[in-house]
């Protein structure tokens, strides 16, 4: 009789360990799965850091030439998509005029042609500069509304033809003083 009591107690005991050694397993179970996903959090941060990096690169604004900024279309902290224009750059270098002449006076003109130029804002001062392109179309044709006389409208009106010309040989004085949206008044040769 003491041995079954023996029995039944040792028995009680083994019971108790092997649930003891359930939960333990149990507990390591969960543990080893918290661990996998712990690890799966941090790497899935580390792919965001990445990611947040990747994003920082693209943030950096490079401007196309050297030059002073012009009008702003954003403020601080705006967002804006890719290819948004946020500011007008004014080229530093390489200076030019838009020309618009008459269409009659076209006839006169060609790629590489050498004009004198008077700039209103820098007196008693004459530039050099060469005529590097002359537009395919009049400057109506860009407008935002074309003047459209498909309706009978048979009022001849002279159109402009725009002509760039660059500045030759700026100093480094004038090129400072010259600003965009300046008055200047071109002479030409005739052919």
């Amino acid at each position: 009789e003491q041995l079954e009591v023996e029995y039944a107690a040792t028995k009680k005991k083994l019971e108790g360990v092997k649930k003891q050694q359930a939960a333990a397993y149990k507990g390591v179970n969960e543990v080893t799965t918290r661990k996998q996903n712990v690890a799966a959090s941090i790497e899935r941060a580390e792919a965001a850091v990445e990611m947040a990096k990747l994003n920082l690169s693209y943030c950096v604004v490079v401007a196309p030439c050297d030059g002073k900024l012009g009008r702003r279309s954003i403020e601080e902290g705006q967002m804006v998509n890719a290819g948004t224009t946020i500011t007008y750059i004014i080229p530093t270098n390489n200076k030019w005029v838009i020309a618009n002449y008459k269409e009659t006076q076209i006839e006169n003109l060609y790629v590489g042609q050498k004009v004198r130029m008077t700039v209103d804002a820098i007196s008693n001062k004459e530039f050099e500069g060469t005529v590097t392109a002359i537009s395919g179309a009049t400057g109506s044709k860009y407008s935002l509304v074309p003047t459209d006389n498909s309706a009978g409208n048979f009022v001849k009106i002279q159109q402009r033809v725009p002509v760039r010309i660059d500045f030759n040989n700026l100093s480094k004085e004038d090129n400072e003083h010259l600003a965009a949206g300046m008055m200047v008044v071109v002479k030409a040769e005739r052919k």
